[in-house]
């Protein structure tokens, strides 16, 4: 019974792996079909290849990148904006995408709305946002081990080493620092969920209905943070406070 059970979960496992290298080849097809449409210069078709990559449930910075260039050639602002918004949190430091980010933000009428901010939470948050999540995580693993490492020795030591003490003093301020950083990140990634205007002159409404009245419009390629969702409407909120309900279909999430 044991060989048996052994033996279907070594199958499953071999199915696993057949799958998993199946999605990976898939993925790989639409994305050099979608890099061969953008090349013709079919940039919806290039743009729906990208999309059928992210479908195997492959998410990589450079697809949502090349996704982002043929949704801003094909005219469709909002979604460009989406898809590098969605890269630069895969790759924020990439210098290429943050071009064509602030190129194309500079279509969006009235440019990008900012969180206005302490000079402080300012300085932290720009930092987090500044390295990818996985980034920030390898970081603070690293510190944590030195500071093991460390203070493990300083505990060993049989005799008062000075530069051991300060060694474990720095290294418990890198991590400190580390999660602070890493906690920053993660709230920004899990906890604040944002979209992007995919459609132009879009009313934002007092209460989820037709008929209610207009607060404020939002612009094509505008990003908001979205607080709730109910029927089909979403209320969303700007980075000056204003909260208004919108469309689902009028917004694109991040």
């Amino acid at each position: 019974m044991k060989r048996i059970t052994a033996l279907a979960i070594f199958v499953i496992f071999l199915a696993s792996l057949d799958s998993f290298a199946g999605d990976i080849s898939k993925a790989t097809m639409y994305f050099n079909e979608g890099n061969s449409s953008y090349r013709n210069g079919d940039y919806e078709e290039a743009a729906a290849n990208y999309n059928r990559v992210i479908e195997t449930g492959y998410e990589s910075g450079h697809v949502y990148y090349n996704l982002g260039n043929a949704y801003f050639r094909n005219g469709e602002l909002g979604e460009s904006v989406c898809a590098y918004l969605k890269a630069k949190r895969l790759m924020p430091r990439d210098a290429d995408l943050k071009s064509n980010l602030e190129y194309a933000g500079s279509f969006v009428k009235g440019g990008f709305l900012r969180v206005q901010r302490n000079p402080f939470a300012a300085f932290l948050t720009g930092l987090a946002e500044s390295f990818s999540l996985d980034r920030i995580t390898i970081f603070l693993v690293i510190s944590y081990l030195v500071f093991t490492a460390l203070l493990t020795a300083r505990i060993l030591a049989f005799r008062f080493s000075r530069p051991l003490r300060w060694g474990v003093i720095l290294s418990a301020a890198a991590l400190a620092f580390f999660v602070l950083l890493f906690s920053l990140r993660l709230y920004e990634v899990t906890s604040v969920e944002r979209g992007v205007v995919v459609a132009e002159n879009v009313n934002a409404r007092f209460e989820p209905a037709e008929e209610a009245t207009t607060f404020f419009k939002l612009n094509e390629g505008e990003s908001v943070i979205i607080e709730k969702e109910e029927k089909g409407w979403l209320k969303i909120k700007l980075p000056d406070g204003k909260l208004g309900w919108v469309r689902e279909e009028k917004l694109s999430r991040i």
